[in-house]
C-alpha cells in the first residue's frame, strides 16, 4: 500500500514539474505580430505603416515576413506606381530581416498608400496571408500566420471622416 502511494505522488510530481516547465516556456517567449496602420490621413490619400510589435517577454531576433507572390499582387491595386510597389516588395524580400526586437518595443516601415487620384498601393479591405519568423535568443524558432487588413486603422469599418494623424 505504501508502494502505490508513493509510486502515485512520484507520478503526481512528475506530471506537475513537466507541465509548469511547458507552461513557462510558453509564457516567456517573444511574441510577434504585425499590423497595417494609418501614418497619415487627409482628404487626397492615406499614407500607411506596417507595424511589428514584439507583445512577449523576450526578445526575439531575426524577423522575416513572407508571402506568396499571387496573394501579394491579388491584394494590391492594377494602378499601383512601381515606387509604392518596390517599397512594399522590400518588406517580403528574403535580405529583409529585422535582426533584434526586444520586448514591448516596435517597429514600423512605410507599406503603401490609399489614393482617390488613382495610385493606390493597395486594393481597399483587401486582406494580406503573412507567414512571421523569427527566432528566440537560444536555439528555439517560431512562426505564425497573421492576416493584414488593408485599410485606414482609425476605423473598424474602414469608414470615417478625413483626418489629420
Amino acid at each position: 500500500m505504501n508502494v502505490a502511494i508513493s509510486v502515485t505522488a512520484l507520478s503526481v510530481s512528475i506530471v506537475t514539474v513537466v507541465f509548469v516547465i511547458w507552461s513557462w516556456r510558453a509564457v516567456n517567449r517573444p511574441f510577434v505580430i504585425a499590423r497595417v496602420v494609418t501614418a497619415k490621413s487627409g482628404n487626397m490619400a492615406t499614407a500607411l505603416n506596417l507595424l511589428i510589435e514584439n507583445t512577449g517577454k523576450r526578445p526575439a531576433r531575426n524577423i522575416t515576413f513572407t508571402c506568396t507572390a499571387s496573394k501579394l499582387e491579388d491584394a494590391m491595386s492594377p494602378m499601383c506606381r512601381n515606387a509604392f510597389a518596390d517599397d512594399v516588395h522590400k518588406v517580403f524580400d528574403s535580405g529583409t530581416t529585422i535582426p533584434i526586437l526586444d520586448s514591448g518595443t516596435s517597429t514600423s516601415c512605410a507599406f503603401g498608400m490609399f489614393s482617390i487620384q488613382g495610385d493606390s498601393t493597395w486594393v481597399t479591405d483587401a486582406q494580406l496571408p503573412v507567414l512571421i519568423k523569427y527566432q528566440g535568443l537560444g536555439r528555439r524558432r517560431f512562426s505564425q500566420e497573421i492576416t493584414l487588413i488593408l485599410r485606414d486603422d482609425q476605423s473598424f469599418t474602414g469608414e470615417s471622416w478625413a483626418h489629420n494623424g
